[in-house]
Order: structure tokens, then C-alpha cells, then sequence
């Protein structure tokens, strides 16, 4: 048994079902008097019926008379057939195919813009002459690859206006450079638009391109394509002077040699597919075949190869296409085409969805060359149905935020965590959210303690909790805060888990105070006290680290109870007491830098983190009341080694018996200092005892404390001096 499979796109297209439609509607209001500006279709049965019904074709308005109402066709007319009908005072009607009003439009504002304009297709089909009309017959018109290569020297041989030619040399704009837009006949096949552009584009100086092909008619083709590359016979339904039918014959034919086209039943020769042993046979019909004709010829076919009736409802698939719409509604369609401002979307409709690119995304760093993929399917919200030229406006941003929405109020109902991009910085806090969404932060919600800067958060991603929604204001507030704040409890509590003295972390510097600075090791802060910062001598802890430096810590003790946690900086392998080439030994002199004085004696650096202690007694053999008298902060000296203790950390130091010692000078100096002077000279910059020895008197005779009492009771090590009592926490 013969299998017989019907195309579902036979039939009626959307732009000739409105034509039709709205004829029928005229004739059945009563009007008496109504004609077509040219063939309504290019159907001679659906014309003979309308012309049964009093209808009257008219090739031109000049034609016109006895006529009350005109209807314009589907193809569209010319400007200037709109102006003759308003200067006659008749009344019309218009039925162009939206598709072609969009032409329509596009290239007359490119040719207000400077462009000249090329048309791809029949110069002699009614609906190019409309189109070329809307560019004051100025476009020129390519058929085919010939005209395509040889476009040029038809151009500079200047062919008659007729003939739908212009000198396209002679044109420039204001930069000097050429600018062209290249449209289409809607009904040609997207392999003759392919192979016509890709020549055309190899001579033009970047061309604009606009791919104005029928979605309707592609997908008509492509179908017809499939069907006649899996059948044994193919029969295409329609006019000879169907354009779209014609195509559809050419498509066919390619891929199935027995390939009839005929306009009714009766035109089926009788001898097809005799002799054959026949599996399959494709049935297929223009855009102006009504359902009746495709009836007819599906219901003779069956009978001559006694096949089951295939299972198609041609109405029915109609009725499909033209799927109900209304405004507010949010659906799915496929991206087919784009352009500089506009993205096309199948959306299974009479018309295809038009999206702005202002429409299509709120991501802020939104690329459409990057973003928008031919054939990918998307979420839409429809703005309107028709926007006076039967164009269906459509959102991609409402639609993104109406899916945002419901996804962060399930979150918010859920306590779920978010993830979301920061898009804005506003007062007192910043705006963030999945694509299409608003949340507002507050920036007291931000991060784990205020922070005054908010910019570094602009185009971040951070993660949130919903505090609070507003669906009917589709207000929404969020919270970092919330989500560190568990994400820190969880850390603190496998790190007291884990902690233990002597073990190396790796932490942030999150506060500097004077006695130290507090690190964060994950999960709680541990103090390194200003003893445990640095072998070196600093004066402040911001001196060694910064704010927000990550720095390598050792833990020296820790309380589970009272959550505290001493660390250290120093690393004992820095230490400088523990290498050897660090210290000196007795009866060294050593040059250093006195770096701390002190009421009984001056600390001075042999080398960085070892100090040496010069006693006051051995600052100058002259008897002085206190270590200022001699010397100063930052002055260079000479001192011996007089005992190196390395278990304590401690060195002492003479200058009284270094050999040239400073003191020297003064002892044998013939003029002695004024009572009052610094340590300093004022001429020479050498250091000088602090008082005239003819005004030391009772100074001579006070107590000079012992040795190894001051050493007892004081540290050489004063920064820490004064710091045991202080909580490190």
C-alpha cells in the first residue's frame, strides 16, 4: 500500500488567510461595490469565486470606477498608490503582510539615511515593485547569481529606471564611503539568499543585510525539502504564477525526479506513477492553495492508489499557527534572526515577535553578537499583540524578571541562599539579582562589619539570603551579612575542633591596635600580641602588617572557653639570638645605633632584632645624672662587649672602654660644655657630656644603683615593657 503524506504548512499562509479573511468579512457586511488592487492570490478558483460575488480586479488606480471599496493584496502597494486612492477620496482597505509593511518601512528609512538599497528577487513580482516603490524606484534588483556578478556593470551602464537600476557609483555619504542595504523578496528560498548575498558582500564596501525571507515560506520550503528527499513522488499544488508555489516546484524537483505541479485535481496526469512500484507520494501546496483544492487532490490520490487517508487536518494545522495571544502572557518562541536593533522570534504565530535589543537583557556587560544564537529557544513576555501593523512586541527582560521573581520568592519562602551579580551602587546599599531581577542590599547587610566604599561590589557575585519581599512591588531586600555570618559559624566551629598550639594557619589581617594585631584564621580572630610580631624593632604594628594582608600565623596557646587564641608573626627559625654569625663576643667592639634611652643606660642595636644594654656608668666616665646627657636616639656609637648571656637574650655593652670611644674627646677636651647643653655639639656635631663638670656637685656624690640589680629588675627588651597585664584578646 501506497503511503501518502501531506505537508503540514500546505496551504494558506497567515498573510493570505488576513487577506482572505478580510474580503469575506467586506462581502458580508453587504458592501456592493468592492475591488482588489490586482489578483487577491494568485489562485484562478478563489478568484473566480470572489469575482462570482461581484468582486472586481483592478491592475491599476487609474482603473478604478464605479468602485466604493478597494482592498490592497497581501504584496503591498507603493506610496504613491496610497496617495492616488486618498486623492480620489476611495475608500480601501489594507491587507499587506505585516512582513512586508516591516520592509516596507526599513527601507524607507534607509534610504532617507543615505543607503542605497538592493532587493533579492523578482523585479517583476508585485510585491517588489511595492517595496521598490518605498525607495522611489530606486533599488536595484537582483534575480540571480548572474545579475549578482555582473551588478555592477549593469549599474555603470545605467539601465532605465524601469528596468529597476541605479548608478549606485555616484552615491556617498559625508565620510566618503558607500553605504548599502540589502533586503529580500519574502517568498525567495533561503539558498538563493544565501548564495546572492555571499556574492553581493564580496563586492559592496560592508553592506547592512537584512534577511526580510518569510518565516512562513521557509519554513513551507524546508518542510517540502524534507518530504520530497523521502518520497517516490511529489505533487506541488498551486498557480503557475505563484511565486511561492514556483519554489516550492524547484525544491521538490531537485530532490524527487517524478515531481508534478498542477492547480486542481483534475490536472494530475493520469499515467503518474504507473509502472512504478510506488512506497511513498508527498503532497504539498503554495501559499495560495485554499484547503478545498488540497482536498480534492489528496482525496483523488487515495482513491487511484487505494491508500489510507493521511493524518492531517489542514484547518486544523491553520488554526495552530495562529495560536491565541494576549498581552501580559509570558511564552516560548525561537530566535531565527537579528539585526542593529531588533531580534526576530518564532513564536508559532500569524506574525513572528519583534524584541528590541533594549528588551532583550539586563546584564549590564549584555553583548548581542555574543548573546543572542540563531535558533535558540527563549522565554518571552508579550507586550501587545499588534502594534498597528500586525507585529507582535515582545520582552525578554519581563520575561526574565517574572521567572527572577518567582524564583527568589520560593527562595525567600524556602530561607534558601542565592547567588547574584551586584548591577548598581545606591544610597545606603546596592542593587543585585538574577538576571532580570532587582534585590536591594542594604549596606549595613554588607559583608561581615560596615564598610563605608561600597563601589568594589559593583559587577560582583556574591551569595545572599531574602530577608523580605513585596510581591505586588516587586520590592525585595537581602542580606550578605546573614550568609557570612553561618558561613563564619561554620568555620569556628571545625577550627576549635581542630586548633592546636604550634599548628600554622593562614589568616587575614582584620584589625590593628597598638599592642597587636588580630588575624582571622577561619572561623575566629587570634591575637598577635606586639612581642610576637617581628625580631626587628618597630615603633607601631601597622609598621609590620596591614589591614586586609593575608599573613602566615602560628598558634602559641589557645582557650576553648573563653574563645581567645594567641599567635605569633615571629618564626624561631628567624630568630636572630639563634644565629651564631648574629652575636658578638666578649671584648668585641661593635659599632651600633643607640635606639632607646632609659633613666639607667641606653639600649643599643648590634645587629637587626639583638639589642646590647649600655649602663649608665659606662655611657662616660664622667658621672652623669641620666643617659640624655651624652647621647640621643639615632646616634651611631662605639662600644665593647663586656658579657654576652645568649640563654637570657642578653649583651652587655661599655663605650667607657671601647677603644676611641666618644668619650675620649671630652676627657682631655681643654673647654668643657655649658651647663645645659645636649648631647650634641652644636659646631662639630660630636657627641659631649651633659653638664660642665664645674657645676656638678652634688650630682658627683649620688649612689650609682648596682649592675646587676638594674638587670634583675629591668627587661632589654622595652617595647614590651608595660604589656604582661593587657588582655591579647
Amino acid at each position: 500500500m501506497v503511503k501518502i503524506t501531506a505537508a503540514k504548512t500546505a496551504g494558506f499562509c497567515p498573510g493570505v488567510y488576513k487577506a482572505i479573511s478580510m474580503l469575506n468579512e467586506v462581502l458580508d457586511k453587504g458592501e456592493k461595490s468592492v475591488g482588489t488592487l490586482g489578483l487577491i492570490i494568485h489562485n484562478r478558483q478563489v478568484v473566480s469565486e470572489f469575482e462570482s460575488r461581484g468582486v472586481k480586479v483592478f491592475e491599476k488606480t487609474g482603473d478604478i470606477k464605479e468602485c466604493d471599496c478597494v482592498v490592497i493584496r497581501a504584496h503591498g502597494v507603493a506610496p504613491s498608490v496610497y496617495s492616488s486612492l486618498a486623492g480620489s477620496g476611495l475608500r480601501y482597505i489594507d491587507t499587506t503582510c505585516p512582513y512586508v509593511k516591516k520592509i516596507h518601512r526599513l527601507v524607507r528609512r534607509k534610504k532617507d539615511e543615505g543607503y542605497d538599497i538592493i532587493i533579492i528577487g523578482d523585479k517583476n513580482h508585485p510585491e517588489v515593485e511595492g517595496i521598490n516603490g518605498w525607495c522611489d524606484d530606486e533599488a536595484l534588483i537582483v534575480g540571480t547569481e548572474e545579475e549578482a556578478y555582473d551588478f555592477k556593470a549593469n549599474v555603470e551602464n545605467a539601465v532605465s529606471k524601469n528596468a529597476g537600476c541605479i548608478n549606485m557609483d555616484g552615491i556617498e555619504d559625508k565620510k566618503g564611503i558607500k553605504k548599502t542595504c540589502i533586503v529580500a523578496q519574502t517568498t525567495i528560498t533561503n539558498e538563493t539568499w544565501e548564495r546572492i548575498t555571499g556574492i553581493l558582500a564580496e563586492k559592496l564596501n560592508e553592506p547592512e543585510i537584512h534577511k526580510t525571507l518569510c518565516r512562513a515560506s521557509t519554513k513551507r520550503q524546508e518542510e517540502a525539502a524534507a518530504l520530497s528527499s523521502s518520497s517516490d513522488m511529489m505533487i506541488v499544488i498551486g498557480s503557475k504564477e505563484s511565486s511561492n508555489t514556483n519554489k516550492l516546484f524547484e525544491i521538490c524537483s531537485s530532490r524527487c525526479p517524478e515531481t508534478y505541479r498542477i492547480e486542481t485535481a483534475a490536472d494530475i496526469p493520469p499515467d503518474a506513477g504507473k509502472g512504478r512500484r510506488l512506497k511513498t507520494i508527498g503532497i504539498t501546496a503554495g501559499a495560495s492553495a485554499p484547503e478545498k483544492i488540497i482536498r480534492e487532490v489528496i482525496d483523488k490520490m487515495i482513491e487511484r492508489f487505494d491508500s489510507d487517508e493521511p493524518e492531517i487536518d489542514f484547518q486544523e494545522a491553520l488554526e495552530n499557527s495562529m495560536i491565541a495571544l494576549r498581552s501580559g502572557s509570558v511564552i516560548r518562541g525561537r530566535v531565527f534572526a537579528c539585526n542593529d536593533s531588533e531580534v526576530f522570534v518564532d513564536i508559532g504565530y500569524k506574525a513572528d515577535g519583534i524584541i528590541a535589543l533594549a528588551d532583550y537583557s539586563n546584564e549590564p556587560d549584555f553583548d548581542p553578537k555574543k548573546s543572542i544564537r540563531i535558533g535558540e529557544e527563549i522565554e518571552v513576555y508579550v507586550v501587545r499583540v499588534n502594534d498597528g501593523d500586525g507585529n507582535v512586541i515582545l520582552s525578554k527582560k519581563k520575561a526574565d524578571a517574572i521567572k527572577q521573581n518567582d524564583f527568589i520568592e520560593e527562595a525567600c519562602k524556602e530561607n534558601k541562599t542565592i547567588n547574584v551579580k551586584v548591577t548598581a551602587v545606591v544610597n545606603s546599599g546596592v542593587l543585585a539579582g538574577p538576571q532580570g531581577a532587582e534585590i536591594f542590599i542594604p549596606a549595613s547587610q554588607l559583608g561581615d562589619r560596615y564598610i563605608s566604599d561600597l563601589s568594589g561590589y559593583l559587577g560582583k557575585e556574591i551569595k545572599i539570603r531574602l530577608l523580605e519581599y513585596n510581591r505586588q512591588k516587586r520590592s525585595y531586600v537581602g542580606s550578605e551579612r546573614a550568609v557570612l555570618k553561618e558561613e563564619q559559624e561554620e568555620k569556628a566551629k571545625e577550627l576549635w575542633e581542630t586548633i592546636e598550639a604550634g599548628r600554622i594557619y593562614k589568616g587575614t589581617v582584620r584589625n590593628i591596635a597598638d599592642f597587636g594585631v588580630f588575624v582571622d584564621i577561619g572561623g575566629a580572630d587570634g591575637l598577635i600580641h606586639i612581642s610576637e610580631l617581628s625580631w626587628k624593632r618597630f615603633g607601631h604594628p601597622s609598621e609590620v602588617l596591614k589591614t586586609g594582608d593575608v599573613a602566615e600565623v602560628r598558634v602559641l596557646d589557645f582557650d576553648r572557653d573563653n574563645k581567645r587564641i594567641s599567635l605569633s608573626y615571629r618564626r624561631p627559625e628567624d630568630d636572630p639570638w639563634n644565629i651564631g654569625e648574629n652575636l658578638p663576643r666578649e671584648g668585641d667592639i661593635i659599632e651600633g645605633e643607640v635606639v632607646k634611652l632609659l633613666p639607667f643606660g641606653a639600649f643599643v642595636t648590634i645587629v637587626p632584632g639583638i639589642d646590647g644594654l649600655v649602663h649608665i656608668s659606662k655611657i662616660s666616665e664622667k658621672r652623669i645624672s641620666k643617659p640624655g646627657e651624652i647621647l640621643k636616639t639615632g646616634q651611631k656609637v662605639k662600644a665593647k662587649v663586656m658579657e654576652v648571656n645568649a640563654g637570657q637574650k642578653k649583651i652587655s655593652l661599655s663605650i667607657v672602654d671601647a677603644e676611641e670611644n666618644i668619650t675620649e674627646k671630652y676627657k682631655t677636651s681643654e673647654t668643657a660644655p655649658e651647663d645645659g647643653d645636649s648631647g650634641i655639639d652644636e659646631k662639630t656635631g660630636e657627641a659631649v657630656a651633659g653638664k660642665a663638670d664645674h657645676v656638678i656637685k652634688e650630682e658627683e656624690k649620688a649612689e650609682v644603683p648596682d649592675k646587676e640589680a638594674i638587670q634583675e629588675e629591668k627587661t632589654q627588651e622595652p617595647d614590651t615593657e608595660g604589656t604582661e597585664g593587657i588582655d591579647k584578646q
